[in-house]
């Protein structure tokens, strides 16, 4: 029995670091401060207990090894708690596993994501003004998200003049690089004067890079005719590169200005041509330098309201001008009733394009937001 009680003593108290059963005491090699937990607490506090384990059941008993049992798990509970601490206290797992972590963790990942944060671009809404603006794509940008405008045709009494077109596209451009852009005007309004008036073309807006090459062109509409039986609406703008024609009038194609009536209203200029000169005057290509068409000045309707800027034609005494656009609108033809002049063509050099007719009336415009 007491052979049997001293091993079993041995095994419970070797968690202690317990050497042998007969109490000889190990004060262990591991150095404390690296959390071995065999050191002088584990080794010292086994050895002691053991030694008062031979004494308690020197008198061998069952009662005497029956108290041996309860002393020898409070020494192991001792040891257990002993090798805790010391485990818990080791400095090199606390600094590498906690604040060296912490600190790699919060320097590399903070400072990195900050450097990589995304620009953010402002973007940039143009009006019209008569003018050529220039823009200068920001550093860091490659493309340029572009929605653009065409203005209206000239109203003339109760008719209102053609829709331009409306695109929405995306370009590549490179950084530093200057871009022109034209935003189209419409022409002002004609009141109801003689026996009717022929409204001006409305202009197209360009962006455009170097000295011809189209980015971006939302063509201008039509000018509205109060003509007798001949009255109507203005033609809205294109939603292809060509303009719109009138009955047998052409409309300008692949840059060119549109047709008009030796009589009446002139055509729409276009990217690179004017527009035919009837007596109202053609619209003046892009190219050179986007100027309406002047106006028939005839009769009683006057000069005032000259086609819009962006190619925009003059109007005739009784029929209409072609709108400005990449290519250039026809103007109101006199050849038979229901017709109506021809909006300038649309155009885009981009991706994820879409070219619509716009549901108001007014000048054109442009908003550009880089990418």
């Amino acid at each position: 029995m007491r052979t049997s009680f001293l091993a079993l003593a041995c095994l419970l108290v070797a968690v202690a670091g317990c050497a042998s059963a007969t109490g000889r005491r190990d004060t262990g090699a591991g150095p404390r401060a690296d959390g071995g937990g065999t050191g002088v607490d584990g080794g010292t506090d086994a050895g002691a207990d053991v030694d008062a384990f031979r004494a308690d059941t020197g008198g061998a008993g069952d009662d005497a090894a029956v108290l041996t049992m309860d002393d020898a798990a409070t020494t192991m509970d001792a040891a257990v708690v002993d090798a805790g601490r010391d485990a818990g206290t080791a400095p090199d797992a606390g600094r590498d596993g906690g604040s060296d972590a912490g600190s790699d963790g919060g320097r590399d990942g903070g400072s990195d994501a900050g450097r990589d944060a995304a620009v953010v671009f402002t973007p940039t809404t143009l009006g019209f003004t008569g003018s050529i603006a220039t823009y200068v794509v920001p550093a860091g940008a490659t493309r340029l998200h572009v929605v653009a405008d065409g203005a209206s045709g000239g109203f003339s009494s109760s008719y209102n003049g053609g829709h331009g077109a409306h695109v929405d596209t995306v370009v590549t451009v490179t950084a530093g690089e200057s871009l022109s852009v034209l935003v189209g005007e419409q022409p002002m309004a004609l009141g109801a004067l003689g026996d009717g008036c022929g409204g001006s073309g409305g202009g197209g807006t360009f962006v455009v890079r170097g000295a011809s090459t189209a980015l971006v062109v939302a063509g201008g509409g039509g000018g509205a005719s109060a003509y007798g039986t001949w009255a109507n609406i203005g033609g809205d703008a294109s939603t292809t590169s060509d303009g719109r024609a009138s009955g047998p009038l052409a409309a300008g194609t692949g840059g060119s200005g549109g047709g008009a009536v030796s009589t009446e209203g002139g055509g729409g200029g276009g990217l690179t041509g004017d527009g035919v000169t009837g007596t109202g005057a053609g619209g003046r290509a892009y190219t050179a330098g986007g100027a309406g068409g002047a106006r028939d000045a005839t009769e009683s309707c006057g000069s005032t309201s000259p086609g819009g800027f962006g190619g925009g034609g003059g109007g005739g005494n009784d029929f209409s001008a072609g709108g400005g656009g990449y290519s250039g609108g026809a103007a109101h033809s006199n050849t038979g009733a229901g017709l109506t002049s021809g909006g300038g063509g649309s155009f885009s050099s981009g991706t994820s394009t879409t070219i619509t007719i716009r549901a108001d009336h007014g000048h054109g415009s442009v908003t550009i937001t880089p990418m």
